[in-house]
């Protein structure tokens, strides 16, 4: 596949649109679990009970 962020690309208010992207996919897993999105680079982890994605990036 291909990587929505490449690790150590910045992010700044013109990749605005990738970090909505990624902010939609959490939305939509929280929404309907068991359909669960899988994006290489992100990191799902479990905090008070739901999930948050973590993505590891620059931002300017």
């Amino acid at each position: 596949g291909i990587p929505v962020i490449m690790p150590g690309e910045r992010c700044c208010p013109a990749t605005r649109a990738i970090v909505d992207y990624l902010i939609s996919l959490q939305e939509f897993d929280t929404l309907f679990p068991g359909f669960e999105n899988e994006v290489h680079g992100v990191d799902v982890v479990t905090r008070d009970g739901q999930q948050v994605y973590y993505v590891y990036c620059v931002v300017e």
